[in-house]
């Protein structure tokens, strides 16, 4: 997840591994039955290349919400191959938050980035957290 635009709906994906990935399969969740599969809300390629991005709608709470991206609909997973990226804001706890820690996609249940309307990830392949974003 590279950023949220939370006024807008908006979500931008990136690539930031080293090889394409095809993520038309993954799924945009934001809790239990608030999910969406990533090729449903686009009609651009979703096979991205090294560093390429996309941008999909998908409404979240602008106030506070925990966004996670799934590789298949295994929702109570916290596998880190299935539970891919995790971000949350406005406050603690948020949906999925704990099955994120346990993946190793966010640093801690208590950690969200402060209430705004957008929110961007500043960091790089290997970093996760609140720190990482602004």
């Amino acid at each position: 997840i590279l950023s949220v635009d939370a006024v807008n709906d908006m979500v931008t994906l990136t690539n930031l591994g080293e090889g394409s990935i095809d993520i038309g399969d993954y799924f945009l969740c934001l809790g239990p039955g608030t999910y969406r599969q990533i090729s449903g809300q686009t009609t651009e390629d979703t096979n991205l290349e090294p560093n390429e991005t996309i941008t999909v709608p998908y409404n979240v709470n602008p106030m506070e919400d925990g966004l996670s991206i799934f590789s298949t609909n295994s929702f109570t997973s916290s596998d880190p191959e299935i539970l891919v990226d995790y971000v949350q804001w406005g406050a603690a706890n948020q949906a999925r938050s704990g099955q994120a820690v346990a993946a190793g996609r966010w640093d801690d249940v208590n950690n969200f980035v402060p209430e705004n309307t957008e929110y961007e990830f500043i960091g790089g392949t290997e970093d996760i957290g609140v720190t990482f974003w602004e």
